[in-house]
């Protein structure tokens, strides 16, 4: 009786992780490739932000977020990521997404790798659907992305930019979907 009793509880266990690992999630945006802003500074980008409906029927935000600039001397990298956005919206039209949540940025110094906890926000604009791998014509509209990276400031309540880049993608795409109206639930 207790190895039915324990074999059960081990079936019921192992469903429920089932169905919590299955839970679909709805991915809103998604991208990966290199923008390059007003000042021919470039950056790769790669990212993911979905929803997803847990099982008590709340729905949370899922993702990923990683930015990296490009720049010879190392001292001029700056590396941001998250996991987690902790908002994210989409307009109506489906065309743009923002989304962030705490951050941390990396860069070097001279005096070693120096890692700043913040907070990243992230806006992107789907301008092109490409179609098997064609790049849009020259005179097309790019995809944008924009990166602000901010700490908290001393007895202030407005934030201080640590970063910030603007950009056109000029390699890769980015993707915005609209919401459902029940994210979430296998849409």
């Amino acid at each position: 009786m207790k190895l039915l009793n324990k074999s059960l509880t081990i079936l019921a266990v192992g469903l429920g992780a089932t169905a919590i690992a299955q839970s679909p999630v709805y991915v809103v945006s998604f991208g990966q490739g290199v923008a390059v802003n007003q000042a021919n500074k470039r950056a790769e980008f790669n990212y993911e932000v979905g929803k997803k409906r847990n099982p008590d029927n709340t729905v949370v935000n899922v993702g990923r977020f990683s930015f990296n600039t490009v720049a010879e001397n190392a001292n001029d990298r700056i590396k941001i990521v998250f996991e987690r956005p902790e908002f994210l919206g989409v307009n109506a039209a489906g065309t743009v997404c923002e989304f962030g949540g705490r951050a941390v940025l990396t860069r070097m110094t001279p005096q070693g790798r120096r890692e700043i906890q913040g907070r990243a926000d992230v806006r992107v604009e789907d301008k092109w659907n490409p179609t098997q791998g064609v790049e849009p014509p020259a005179e097309h509209p790019r995809d944008t992305i924009r990166v602000r990276f901010v700490v908290p400031r001393q007895n202030s309540t407005t934030p201080e930019v640590v970063f910030e880049f603007g950009g056109n993608v000029m390699r890769g795409n980015l993707a915005v979907r609209a919401l459902p109206s029940n994210p979430g639930a296998g849409n």
